[in-house]
This record gives structure tokens, sequence and C-alpha cells, in this order.
């Protein structure tokens, strides 16, 4: 090895300049096609604008390009592999020296099993070793495909070059979007912020308000437009964008009433954005519900109030509670209530997955006359329904009772004790009834007995009694009052309703007069009452006998 340093030496420097003007050629060339293939897309997307599905298809086709120029121009010049032996031979070949470098090579090899004489192959291997030291390993070796396509190649780095300096926002924006970026090309017109809608979602059938803040060059454009089109169906639509009168900068318009997800581009200008889609958020679905609590006197015997019912409108018993309640089928962060006289708003409160309002306080905690009121809701995304959920509580009145009070005779002597029979009825319970009395004497004077109080056990809703008026025992606070002949005594029966902690309402009967009179004036009434009588009984014979009742 070390007698023919000089022949490998020389075989490497040959090897080397071969690989370099190898690979060198077919390295540039490969590089020289990428760069005009991306300068190429560059320019398409540039005037085209493209999505992200045609920027997917252009990238691929760039790599499919590249890898074409890899497979068919690099990989077959790394593939190549120059052995000692093979140089040696275009080195005889170029020098004319009858294979004498590959003789030497081979005799000098151990590996190798030799032939003939020992003395012939050193004399071979001496003599070849002396040659190498005046051979030119290198001649005959040509550059001129590698310095053909330098330039080239260099041409290619160049514009590139002049490309990152005076287009270096075109630049860096190409390849963001070449690897399916949404950076833009620079613009006169910049559209710097997308205002309204928020995070890309609009409410189900409202309209939908587009604001873009618009930055640049001056003047701004006098207008812009929004570029519509629905998922479902694909229609299309533009909207108008104008400056706004208080901010200039601040482009705004409004798509009405929007039933499905679309995707919508901003143009203003020379600037656009990518395609966003706009997703509809549903209105929150409420279901209402009013419970109703009856006073607790009358729920043993209440009715079902008449009129009509149903979730947002109900008829109650005068006193009754009410309790709005209110779910939907989104989450709700908030409700309100507000009453439609008053104009009063009363939040209501979370309880479980309702919101409830069950106040003490407040028309609906007893409801004595009818109540109008509508309640808003707000669910986690912001939203409300499109109106807001109405209730009418109407009233059912709790009558006041029924009282009748009755005697056999308005004719009575002083000292008498004629019977008074009364009756009441009520709704749904009694409490007392109150028997009142009034001597009206025959110069003029009043006098009122102390009232007779009835209690009703068990508040039971009618009563009936009977009670003895002792007309010589009449009294006022302990001073007995005197009761003569041509005095009157007036009586008349109260009842007073039973309503828990409210207070009772009360109704008089029709008033029952005794005229005070002595035996003959009672006789002398009953004469009249005879009189009366078959004067009565004429006058339904002859009602009878014109009709033709009687034979």
């Amino acid at each position: 090895m070390r007698r023919l340093t000089r022949i490998y030496s020389g075989l490497g420097r040959l090897r080397l300049l071969r690989s370099t003007v190898r690979l060198g050629a077919a390295g540039s060339l490969v590089l020289s096609i990428a760069l005009w293939t991306l300068l190429a897309a560059f320019l398409l997307d540039f005037w085209l604008r493209m999505d992200r599905v045609e920027r997917a298809v252009v990238l691929a086709v760039a790599l499919g390009v590249v890898c074409w120029a890899v497979i068919h121009y690099l990989v077959p010049a790394l593939r190549v592999a120059e052995s000692d032996t093979l140089l040696a031979v275009m080195v005889d070949r170029q020098q004319r020296m009858h294979s004498d470098l590959v003789a030497a090579i081979q005799f000098e090899d151990p590996k190798r099993r030799q032939f003939g004489s020992g003395d012939l192959r050193e004399a071979v291997i001496e003599s070849a070793g002396e040659a190498a030291g005046v051979l030119n390993f290198l001649e005959g070796v040509s550059g001129r495909k590698l310095i053909w396509r330098l330039p080239a190649f260099g041409f290619t780095v160049l514009i590139w070059l002049a490309m990152g300096v005076w287009l270096s926002g075109h630049t860096s924006a190409f390849f963001n979007r070449l690897f399916l970026g949404r950076a833009h090309y620079p613009t006169r017109t910049i559209i710097e912020e997308i205002v309204s809608p928020r995070d890309d979602r609009a409410a189900y059938g409202r309209p939908v308000v587009f604001a873009v803040r618009v930055g640049g060059e001056r003047p701004l454009p006098e207008s812009g437009r929004v570029k519509v089109e629905t998922l479902a169906s694909g229609l299309e639509t533009a909207v108008e964008l104008l400056p706004d009168e208080k901010s200039p900068e601040l482009y705004t318009g409004t798509l009405n009433r929007v039933l499905d997800d679309l995707t919508y581009t901003v143009y203003v200008g020379d600037a656009r954005t990518e395609p966003r889609r706009l997703t509809l958020i549903p209105l929150p679905l409420a279901q209402f519900e009013m419970k109703v609590i009856t006073p607790e006197y009358a729920r043993v015997r209440a009715k079902p109030p008449t009129g009509p019912r149903s979730s947002r409108q109900v008829v109650v018993l005068e006193g009754s509670r009410v309790i709005p309640i209110v779910t939907a089928d989104k989450e709700l962060v908030s409700a309100a209530l507000t009453f439609e006289k008053t104009k009063q708003k009363v939040p209501m409160a979370h309880r479980d997955n309702a919101f409830v309002l069950d106040s003490a306080q407040g028309p609906l905690a007893r409801v004595t006359e009818p109540v109008h009121f509508h309640i808003h809701i707000i669910d986690r995304d912001g939203l409300s329904p499109e109106n807001p959920i109405r209730g009418v509580v109407q009233v059912s009145a709790d009558l006041p009772p029924r009282v009748a009070l009755g005697a056999f005779s308005q004719l009575v002597v002083p000292h008498a004790t004629p019977e008074l029979r009364f009756k009441a009825i009520d709704d749904y319970a009694l409490q007392r009834l109150v028997l009142h009395q009034t001597v009206l004497h025959a110069d003029g004077n009043e006098a009122h007995p102390d009232p007779v109080t009835f209690q009703v056990a068990g508040h039971e809703a009618q009563y009936a009694g009977v009670y003895t008026l002792r007309l010589g025992e009449l009294k006022a606070k302990g001073t007995p009052i005197k009761v003569e002949k041509g005095d009157q005594v007036v009586v008349a029966v109260e009842a007073i309703d039973y309503r828990g902690r409210a207070e009772g309402k009360a109704k008089r009967s029709e008033k029952w007069v005794f005229d005070v009179t002595d035996q003959a004036g009672i006789l002398r009434g009953m004469a009249r009452l005879n009189e009366q009588m078959d004067k009565k009984l004429d006058e339904v014979l002859r009602a009878q006998l014109e009709v033709g009742a009687l034979p």
C-alpha cells in the first residue's frame, strides 16, 4: 500500500471531482426545479387567491414535481459508486498506459490470489508507482454540465432573494399559505378585526350583524361586502358593508333572519378574509308552569276554578299563592319576572334546573286581583326566546256568605218571645254569625241592644239556628231597654266567613221588623191577614177562570 500511495491519492482526487460534478449538476437542477415550481405556485396563488383545498392540491402537485426531479436526477447520481479499479481503467485509457495502473493495483492487493513470476509483479508495481508521480489524474474530467447548471441555479436563487428583499411580506405570506395557514398577502386595505359576529356564532332565526374594523392606506374604501353561502342549499347572497357614521373605520351590514349554517367571506377594497363558517345556535325553548297554592281554609272544599287554564294562564281562588317556574332545553343563567301593571322587575331564584319566584311579598304572594306579567330568560349562550314568556293569573272571587232570617209574625206584644230562624251558607267556611238588634222608639229615639254572636264550630260551610228574642230582657251594655207599644224592633243576622289569617268577608240578611202592639192590635192584624188571604184567593180563582182552567 505504501508503494502505491500516489496512485490511490490521485484516484481519490479523481473520485471526489467526478462526484462533485455529478452531484452538483444533479442537485442544482433539482433545486432549480423546486424553486421554479414554488414560484409558479406563488404566482398561481397570488392571482387566484386560492382557498385551503386548492392550496392543498397545489402543494401536492409541487411536492410531486420535486419528488420526480429527485428520483429522476438526484437519486441516480447518488447511486453511482466508482471503485479504484474502474477509476484506474479510466486513467490508463486517458494516459494510454495499457492498463499499467490496473495491473499494479491488482498485483499489490494481498487479498487476491497471485499467479506468475513474483519478480514481474514487483517490477510492474515499482514502475507504476514511479509513473504515478508525474501523472495528471484529473485530466479529461469535464465540468461542463455543472458549469451550465450553476448559473441557472444562481439566477433562480437571485430571483428568490429579490422577492425576499422587495416582497418580504408576500414571500412569508406565501409560505404560510402554502402550508395551509391563514396568512394573506399584503394589501393597501387591511381588515384588522371581525368585530361581529363574535366567535362565528349567531342565534337561530335572528338577524346577523356583520361588523368589520378596517385600516390601511387612506382614503378607505367607500363600501365593502360580505359574500354569504348557506351550507345546506348552497344559496349565495351578498351583504353590503358601509362605514359607520361615528366610526368610519367600522364597516357594518345586516343579514336578515338566518335559518341555516353558512360560510362568509369579507371583502373590503383589495383585502379579503378566508372563508369563515357561521354556526347557528338554537334559541332556548322554555317550559313554563305556575304552581298554585290554594289557601288552607279552602283546600278541603276547594273546587276547580272555572275559566281558561293553560301553562301560561290560570284562574285561582282569591288569596291563593302562585309560584312561576321556568325551565328550558338549554342551561339558563338568569331569569327575571316583570309585572306589567307596576313595571316592577323581580329576579327569579335558581333552584335545581329551574328558575322560581317564590316570594312572601308581591302580587303573586296573595292574589287578590288579576295579575299580568312576563318573564325574560337568558341561556348560557346569552340568548333569549324571540318573545318573552307571558303569564296571566285570573281571580275567582271567594264570595261572601249568604244568610237569611225569618220569624212567624211581625206583630208582637212588649214582653213577647218570638223565635228567629236563620241560616247561613258559604262557599268554603263560616267563622261566626252575629245577630244585630235595634229598638226604634215611638218618640224617634233608638237603642241598640248588645249583639248576639254564634261561633261556627269546625268552620263548617253552613250553619242554621233558632234564637228566642226576649223583648222584655233587652239590654245595651248592661242597661235594660224598655219596649212599649208603638215601638219597632229591627233584627238582622250578619254572617262572616273564614279566610284563615286574612279577614273574613261579612254579609247581612234582610231586616226583619217587629211591630210592638197590644192584644187588640194583634187581633186586627190577624183580621187584615185573613182579608188579604181571601183577596189573594179570589185573584187566583179569577185568573184560572179567564184561561179556562175551571169548568
